[in-house]
């Protein structure tokens, strides 16, 4: 009785935090967001994204660009579930719940004992970065729940080498690849971590995964190069500003020295170091997290405060006994570190992941050192901590959501009903706002590729709507024709109407 009344209460703290609200927490969906839900439901409908393209491997939306995993999964949803924000995030919530069981496997191919694993997969399940993210869209969440059941179920086969899990490996490594960008440059620097984990002198067990591995990211980079050419705009080898710094300090150096001083990735060495550095930092992890308010709570980072020591313990552990986890955790820092908004969390998924597998590393060995009273005294913080959090989610964050302008499925509805005959001009400050209208609007296949107009791409390639149904997008109120009789305008606090 007292192991069943403990699977009720883990699996009531696994599935609350996460699906609790869903709908409303965060008010609104964010542009990314409405960006997979429409186009999931235009699959869903007509088996075309938003600019016409049938099943395309990746959907170019506003120009930034998404893969077609999570849209595909919506889809599918979309065909028996209604067209809600709830249902938008639902991929990522369930998700954030296969991670938690993921990590159990995780932990059980690292040799950890049961009780480890056990620990591994409850502190994930508390731990506030992967409860924020399954809470929104997120692709990345997705993937990484993808990405380490592939690392899993490779791990497994390194000590027991079987067919299933070499499928299990490359089905769920394709998988994620489909659904994120970060797990193809992970997965290509895990190549070498794959013939050192197997052995090189065993190149027959390494050789079916390493070929099936290198098949799928050689096919992916050909495939999916609109994306990365795209992205590439934000890493500190392609960023305009970065690219001038560079040019200028190498035509600064003498010519002889300009081939070997000159080197662009010696010039951005020290200032990936940085943010290597930056990334370990408590200021990002625990206290403030990362620049972008939708990747964590205002004033709390992205773990707590106990698992930050428990990790920087791990680190000096897994030096002896753990070097393949060292070596994940050093490639888990790459996509963020060669960006220029680094530390960036999205993009630091797996570094979180692997931090708090660190941590039940060094749990592991405090409790052969204390034993019960180790865990008793885990017990009541990490009990705190979840409190905390969630007090902090449902409570304070409830009535801190103007960053996502909420209210504006409300006042598009209430412009459908009123006026549905009517030009309604939006004030866009943004760029974004004609997808947000599009899914919240519910506008038709027919009803969107009949109307939608887009504007010229801007520096970066992004392409924002103009219009969409009955609605145009301006920048000022000054902008409006007098035929739009209607305006819609965020004034700061709330969505306004205006009728004239």
């Amino acid at each position: 009785m007292k192991v069943q009344l403990l699977l009720i209460l883990c699996a009531v703290l696994l599935i609350i935090p996460r699906f609790w609200q869903l709908d409303i927490m965060p008010q609104s969906l964010n542009r990314d967001e409405a960006a997979l839900a429409y186009n999931g439901y235009l699959l869903s409908s007509v088996g075309q994204d938003e600019w016409g393209k049938h099943w395309p491997i990746s959907l170019e939306s506003f120009g930034d660009f998404k893969l077609i995993g999570y849209p595909t999964v919506l889809a599918l949803l979309f065909k028996f579930a209604p067209l809600t924000d709830f249902w938008v995030r639902i991929p990522s919530a369930l998700s954030g719940i296969g991670l938690i069981f993921a990590s159990y496997w995780f932990a059980r191919t690292l040799r950890l004992r049961k009780s480890s694993a056990m620990l591994l997969a409850g502190m994930v399940a508390i731990t506030p970065v992967f409860i924020f993210y399954s809470r929104v869209a997120f692709e990345a969440n997705m993937a990484l729940t993808l990405f380490v059941l592939s690392l899993t179920a490779l791990f497994d086969d390194i000590k027991n080498p079987r067919f299933f899990k070499k499928t299990i490996t490359l089905a769920c490594y394709l998988a994620a690849v489909l659904t994120y960008n970060s797990p193809l440059l992970l997965g290509l620097l895990l190549l070498p971590i794959i013939v050192f984990a197997y052995g090189y002198q065993n190149w027959k067990r390494w050789l079916p995964v390493f070929s099936g591995w290198l098949i799928i990211s050689v096919a992916a980079l050909f495939v999916l190069q609109p994306v990365f050419a795209q992205k590439q705009n934000i890493t500190l080898f392609s960023d305009e500003a970065s690219v001038l710094a560079f040019n200028e300090y190498r035509s600064s150096l003498p010519a002889s020295l300009q081939r070997i001083a000159g080197n662009k990735l010696l010039y951005f060495a020290p200032q990936i170091m940085r943010n290597v550095y930056r990334s370990f930092s408590p200021r990002f992890l625990v206290t403030q997290g990362g620049a972008h308010p939708w990747h964590s709570l205002p004033n709390w980072g992205h773990i707590y405060w106990w698992q930050y020591g428990l990790a920087l313990a791990g680190l000096v552990i897994a030096a002896r006994r753990y070097v393949l986890l060292l070596l994940l955790l050093g490639i888990s820092l790459v996509p963020s570190s060669i960006t220029t908004d680094a530390p960036h969390a999205t993009r630091s998924l797996l570094f979180f992941f692997l931090l708090i597998v660190l941590a039940a590393v060094a749990f592991e060995r405090v409790s052969t050192l204390l034993g019960k009273k180790a865990w008793l005294l885990l017990f009541i913080i990490a009990s705190v901590s979840i409190v905390r959090f969630t007090y902090s989610y449902f409570g304070e964050y409830k009535n801190d959501q103007l960053m996502f302008q909420p209210g504006f499925s409300q006042v598009i509805t209430e412009v459908k009903q009123k006026y549905p005959n009517e030009r309604v001009a939006i004030i866009d400050g943004g760029g974004y706002q004609y997808i947000l209208t599009a899914w919240y609007a519910q506008l038709t296949p027919s009803e969107y590729f009949s109307t939608v107009v887009r504007q010229a791409p801007n520096q970066i390639g992004f392409r924002y709507g103009e219009r969409v149904g009955q609605f145009h997008f301006i920048a000022h109120a000054a902008d409006r024709v007098p035929e739009e009789t209607v305006l819609i305008e965020w004034t700061g606090l709330r969505w306004a109407i205006t009728k004239y």
